[in-house]
């Protein structure tokens, strides 16, 4: 099969979970056999994915993007377009230009998201108008995949999808890369101290609910440490809060690190986090890169309760789950998780599931399913 993946907004020189979704995506439908195209937004050199071609969209303005693609279209004559975005305009424009199905990716509430990040979308007819047409073209899309059931369910209920065109396909993780490692010699490798540490690798973004994780920094003892491994349009409100509530001591900021030294900053915890807030992921849940990495990594973990994240730390008793934005809840859970082994022992035996159950080849080859339907 061929297949053309539009990443318009994505750029793969950045370690975020965008960027790690797409590559781990294409270079296992490449692996799988099939003949990929990828479109990416990386402004200059993106990389290489092994098996995967590799173009870079015009900066900036739909019809010379659109101008971009068509002519891909023309040259690599796919059998399916693959867009991840919300907006499909690029998909749709060459689908009605060639005949060929077009699918389209949906993974977040990009209204709500918008919000929290102080972009609220405009109330103004135009801003009524766009969100029209974005409906529009969700409608004509041959498929939209979700990466969660409720995800799915608001495409079906808020923007009218026939829920026979509604598919599910959830985060995975690379199990040769995320899996347990020794933490002394992580600690060492990473000039990390000894002592409690807590870790937690993702965007800092409102909806990861890091007030409520600081806040809950406080109730613990001063030896305890977070490690925050990641960036983002949060940070410096969350580093200054950091020295607000009297953390400077406890909290580093890592910053954005290369994919590949992930696991071993997960190694060195003793428990990580996933926080979310309950704005935005409670209706929508979570397929949540950070908790399948953890578990691959064999690390208990505390999490809020959100639709995505407790099923399997509940079913394996790996970590605690606690209630979103209740800092005392946080605090008591990463105490009990930090000193009692049994939690160590079920993570390392919930690992074993994760890399063999969700894999990124696993939600590849869902994808696969899909499109060799439509084609």
């Amino acid at each position: 099969m061929r297949i053309l993946f539009l990443a318009l907004d994505v750029d793969l020189r950045l370690n975020r979970g965008d960027a790690v979704h797409t590559r781990a995506i294409a270079s296992s439908w490449a692996r799988a056999g099939h003949r990929v195209h990828l479109v990416v937004g990386t402004d200059g050199n993106p990389g290489k994915i092994p098996g995967v071609e590799i173009s870079v969209r015009p900066v900036r303005g739909d019809l010379p993007i659109l101008a971009c693609v068509n002519e891909i279209m023309r040259l690599f004559q796919p059998d399916i377009v693959y867009e991840r975005r919300f907006s499909p305009k690029i998909s749709m424009a060459v689908s009605m230009l060639t005949g060929t199905p077009f699918a389209v990716e949906y993974n977040g509430i990009v209204d709500e998201e918008a919000a929290m990040q102080g972009r609220p979308l405009p109330n103004t007819w135009i801003g009524h108008l766009k969100t029209a047409v974005r409906v529009r073209m969700l409608r004509r899309a041959s498929a939209v995949v979700t990466v969660t059931q409720g995800l799915g369910e608001i495409v079906i209920q808020r923007y009218g999808v026939d829920p026979e065109r509604v598919f599910i396909a959830e985060n995975g993780v690379d199990p040769e890369l995320f899996q347990p490692l020794d933490r002394a010699e992580s600690r060492f490798l990473l000039d990390l101290s000894p002592g409690p540490l807590i870790c937690y690798v993702g965007n800092l973004v409102g909806w990861q609910g890091l007030e409520t994780l600081l806040n809950a920094m406080t109730a613990l003892p001063k030896e305890v440490r977070l490690i925050l491994v990641g960036d983002g349009p949060s940070r410096h409100y969350l580093a200054h809060m950091v020295e607000r509530i009297g953390l400077s001591e406890q909290v580093q900021f890592v910053g954005t690190v290369p994919h590949e030294q992930v696991p071993r900053y997960i190694a060195s915890a003793d428990v990580c986090v996933a926080s979310f807030s309950s704005e935005r992921n409670l209706k929508s849940g979570v397929s949540a890169l950070k908790v399948m990495e953890y578990l691959a990594c064999g690390r208990p973990i505390v999490v809020t309760a959100i639709p995505g994240a407790t099923e399997i730390v509940e079913t394996y008793g790996c970590g605690l789950v606690v209630r979103p934005e209740d800092p005392n809840a946080f605090s008591a859970a990463l105490g009990q998780v930090i000193h009692r082994p049994i939690f160590l022992e079920a993570a390392l035996r919930a690992s074993e599931f994760v890399r063999k159950e969700r894999s990124w080849d696993r939600t590849a080859g869902i994808l696969l399913g899909v499109f060799e339907n439509l084609v």
